[in-house]
């Protein structure tokens, strides 16, 4: 029995290290972070260097889904995960999952459950 479980804890960590080894940092260029406080007291974060006059650059932390792709447009792809407080018993917060939206060549934008806008990545990582 303790052999099996060996099997599977070793199996298990080659497989989440496989289907995180497709993620591929850049050393050479530093990327930076900002930790703001947008609209409504919401708390976001602005990876990467916003270029001045792009689309990106008018959004706000804490807009709503709605007024995000009213000034940048639809997003060329869409995916929704769990995030790590879903799996907390008894947690009844509005941050158990968050949508990305994926705008190809721009960037990635993160809504929370409420359909708030809680990130912008426009570094290099951002895109799919």
């Amino acid at each position: 029995m303790k052999r099996f479980l060996q099997i599977i804890l070793t199996a298990s960590s080659m497989f989440l290290l496989a289907a995180c080894s497709h993620q591929v940092l850049h050393k050479d260029a530093p990327v930076s972070v900002q930790n703001v406080i947008g609209k409504d007291g919401i708390h976001g974060q602005i990876v990467g260097n916003l270029p001045t006059g792009a689309n990106f650059s008018r959004l706000q932390i804490g807009m709503s889904r709605s007024e995000v792709e009213a000034l940048v447009g639809r997003p060329t792809e869409l995916d929704a995960q769990a995030t790590g407080t879903a799996w907390v018993p008894y947690y009844f917060g509005s941050d158990t999952w968050s949508t990305e939206s994926y705008y190809r060549g721009r960037g990635r934008l993160v809504f929370n459950a409420d359909s708030r806008l809680v990130l912008i990545d426009v570094s290099e990582n951002a895109c799919k």
